[in-house]
Order: C-alpha cells, then structure tokens, then sequence
C-alpha cells in the first residue's frame, strides 16, 4: 500500500511537472509567436490603409494631370483661330511693357487646301493664324514685347521684323515703330477627344 502512495505521489509530480514544462513552452514560445502574428496582422491593416490612400491620391493626381494636360494642349494649341484670346493676350503684354499696339490684321487660314488629301498626315490638321502688327515703344521695351510674346502658351513663331526708323538705335529710349509678323497655330481636328473646351473668358 506504502508503495502505490508512493507511485501515486510520483505520478502526480510528473504530470505537474509535464504541466509545468508545458506551460514553459507556451509561455516563452507559442505566446511571442501568438503576439508576433497579432501584430504582424496589425502592420498588415495599417499597410492596406495606406496602400487605399495612396491609390486614391494617384488616382486624383491622374485625373488633375489629363485635366491639365488638356487645357495646356488647348492653350497651346486651340481648336479654333482663337483672335479673342490672342487680342487679350497682345493688349496684356502692351500693358505691362510700355509698347503701344498701333495696328492689328488677322488672317486665318481656312484650311480648305489641307484637307483635299485623303490621306492627310497628322501636320496638315494645323492651321495657320496670320497676325500682322505695328508697335510702337523704345527698343528696349519692343525686345521685352516680343520676348513675352514668344513666351506665351500658345505656339507662335515670328515670321518678319521690320523697323521702320533704324536710327532710333542710336538711342535706346527713342521711340520706335516695328512692323511684326508672326503666326499662331490651331488644331480644331481633335475637338473630340477634349472633356471641356477651354474659352478665353474661362481663364
């Protein structure tokens, strides 16, 4: 009997015992594991959060670059002659240059001859907006107008410059007279591929 006490007492120790390393093993080994995974999860959510943030920025950064990849198409390149636009512009750079716009001609190209071709190539959509001026100011401020105007949106290239009193070299304040030719560009082929037309009263 003594000695089924004692197998008994034994028996009981070592499922104690076994519990106890049991617990050892959870405590200092599934337990950090458990943690580990609990915050891994965590890191997981705050990435996907930031992961749908990111994604709805760049989907507002796509959607304002076409917005402004279209108006600056537009600015440079109207779908129109666009004389409204172009009036404005010459009457703001006289304004901030001291030059004075004497005359203005426009001539817009109608573009009956470029589309005689069935086989129109991706240049013979562009027009042609002649513009002939005469300005009037000293020749430093004629340099500063005709700067500024190759420096607008809208694609120009200066044909002619023709300055009618060349002694006025001799002195750079001296008022001088220029006869300016200079042509503007415009596409209206791609009118169809644009969300909103852009109209000079809308800038």
């Amino acid at each position: 009997m003594e000695q089924l006490n004692k197998n008994r007492k034994l028996a009981l120790l070592l499922v104690a015992l076994m519990f106890l390393v049991l617990l050892a093993v959870y405590i200092y080994m599934l337990l950090p594991k458990t943690r580990q995974v609990s915050d891994q999860q965590d890191v997981i959510a705050r990435l996907e959060s930031q992961t749908r943030l990111l994604q709805k920025k760049l989907d507002e950064k796509k959607s304002s670059e076409s917005k402004y990849s279209q108006e600056t198409v537009q600015a440079a390149l109207p779908l129109w002659d666009n004389t409204e636009q172009m009036l404005m512009d010459l009457e703001q750079i006289g304004k901030t240059t001291r030059v004075q716009n004497v005359s203005l001609a426009f001539a817009a190209d109608s573009g009956v001859d470029n589309e005689t071709s069935a086989q129109q190539d991706v240049m013979s959509a562009v027009r042609e907006l002649k513009i002939s001026s005469s300005i009037k100011g000293s020749y430093a401020d004629i340099l500063t107008y005709i700067s500024r105007l190759e420096a607008l949106p809208r694609l120009i290239k200066v044909d002619n410059l023709e300055i009618t009193k060349p002694d006025a070299f001799q002195n750079n304040a001296a008022m001088i007279t220029v006869n300016l030719s200079f042509t503007a560009y415009y596409d209206p082929s791609y009118k169809d591929l644009v969300d909103e037309q852009q109209l000079p009263f809308m800038k």
